[in-house]
């Protein structure tokens, strides 16, 4: 569906909507979230692996928010965005670096 082709079914509900998104609270309420996000994914980033009970699987940090400057258009048709994807680096392990032979 094209742009030209949406029309507005209710202006004073889409003023409604334009006036919440443009109040600054709001936008406030969105940037605070946004630094909790990055500072909850930084505190994880330094956290050592921990076992999962229910799985018996370590869990250690991914990559699962993706910043608004890492957003490209979509590459497949109906595709809004898309995100780079994350260079692949090989886990360094402990028993390699502790050579006791």
């Amino acid at each position: 569906m094209a742009a030209a082709e949406i029309q507005v079914v209710n202006p004073s509900n889409l003023a409604k909507i334009e006036s919440f998104l443009n109040d600054p609270s709001y936008k406030e309420i969105i940037e605070n979230s946004s630094t909790f996000n990055s500072r909850l994914c930084a505190e994880r980033r330094m956290r050592m692996p921990f076992i999962d009970t229910q799985t018996g699987v370590a869990q250690s940090h991914c990559n699962l928010f993706m910043t608004r400057k890492q957003r490209m258009p979509g590459a497949r048709e109906g595709q809004v965005y898309t995100y780079p994807s994350q260079r692949w680096r090989k886990a360094r392990r402990q028993y390699l670096t502790m050579s006791s032979f």
